[in-house]
């Protein structure tokens, strides 16, 4: 029980970085921006204990620089790492909230194109993209639509095939002829039709 509830927990975890080489790529530049905006304010914050360190010709300034400079940065450091691995874990879920319906579509897209037309895309309730997997489901209803109503012009038309093959013997006058072969047309008219909506 304790390794089934593990395993659940590790894909879970897994779950969470769904697209990693794009989810890195947003998150690490994120970090890496933060970590030079850090450095740069420190920089400006700390530069003239900085300067009192290492430029002042009095021992006693110096030491006190160098005092009020460990005193700032040793609860610094931890603030710094803690801040760093709080935004880390903000960006995953964050981009995971934008990369899981992505990868929803992209499925469902996969499935469309092998003529699977019943899958539709399933957010879940945080996630963004909402009205976007709305407009999709949609778009995946009115081409099921199209599809069924031209198949059921296309069993017609099929249909009207068998019943004028079957009448071809008992065929006798030349109106029969046309009556028979204006059945047909409709037929494949409606088949056309179903088919004109879709651009190729």
């Amino acid at each position: 029980m304790a390794e089934k509830t593990k395993r659940k927990s590790r894909r879970k975890l897994k779950n969470f970085l769904l697209s990693n080489d794009t989810q890195l790529r947003i998150i690490i530049p994120n970090l890496i921006w933060m970590l030079l905006i850090i450095i740069a304010t420190m920089g400006v914050v700390l530069s003239p204990l900085m300067i009192d360190m290492f430029l002042s010709d009095d021992i006693e300034i110096q030491y006190r620089a160098a005092t009020t400079f460990l005193a700032i940065i040793k609860p610094l450091i931890p603030t710094i790492i803690a801040m760093f691995v709080l935004i880390f874990i903000h960006q995953v879920i964050l981009t995971n909230r934008i990369f899981g319906p992505l990868v929803n579509f992209n499925h469902t897209f996969k499935k469309m194109a092998e003529g699977d037309l019943t899958r539709k895309v399933e957010i879940r309730a945080e996630d963004y993209m909402k009205w976007d997997s709305q407009n999709i489901n949609h778009m995946i209803e009115g081409l099921s639509s199209i599809v069924t109503r031209t198949s059921v012009s296309n069993d017609k038309l099929i249909e009207s095939i068998g019943k004028v093959k079957k009448r071809v013997d008992d065929i006798k006058t030349r109106d029969q002829v046309l009556e028979a072969l204006e059945l047909l047309k409709r037929e494949a008219e409606n088949v056309k039709e179903g088919l004109s909506r879709f651009k190729l």
